[in-house]
């Protein structure tokens, strides 16, 4: 992997593996522009998406919901600490749901092939994707509480923090009021 600049925030899920698998790594990855609207993962009755896992350097990604009739929910944001196209690993997925760039930022995008061979070596590759598996569960478990036991003046403080976190601490959130 190149260095990143000092400016711009890195991947925290990357930044801790190990340099070894960093080096292995860094030619599969593809550094990405993200723009608002982007749709980085979709899993609808099998897709996957782009077949890419993205590492997220900075901007925030949603996860939403998709129901029959094609409105949506958000489930999730996500910022530099995670990663979206995990479910490439399942082969399909019993629920409908589509990442989303909210805010512009980057990130690096690795193959589905090379997620899936890196995965089935085992070792910090796997405790890694396993990990943010547990993190994100944990995540969804608050979201579901503040839901509904949070006035919607505390969602909001909630989630602009957390927005303010995952935009690097630039002093500006830039996301639109559909988004909001």
């Amino acid at each position: 992997m190149t260095p990143s600049p000092p400016w711009k925030p890195r991947s925290s899920l990357l930044d801790r593996l190990p340099a070894d698998l960093c080096t292995r790594l860094a030619p599969e990855l593809q550094h990405v522009e993200l723009p608002v609207g982007k749709v980085l993962a979709e899993s609808a009755g099998g897709g996957g998406g782009n077949g890419h896992l993205h590492f997220i350097r900075s901007g925030i990604v949603s996860v939403l919901y998709v129901t029959s009739e094609g409105d949506t929910g958000g489930i999730v944001s996500l910022g530099n600490e995670g990663m979206v196209g995990m479910a490439l690993l399942t082969g399909h997925s019993t629920v409908t749901t589509r990442a989303v760039v909210q805010a512009p930022g980057e990130a690096f995008a690795l193959r589905a092939e090379v997620m899936e061979r890196e995965f089935r070596r085992g070792g910090a590759f796997q405790s890694m994707v396993l990990g943010h598996t547990r993190w994100l569960l944990a995540q969804l478990s608050q979201v579901a509480i503040c839901n509904r036991h949070h006035s919607i003046e505390k969602q909001l403080c909630r989630w602009l923090l957390l927005g303010f976190d995952r935009q690097g601490g630039r002093g500006e959130l830039r996301i639109t009021h559909e988004a909001l």
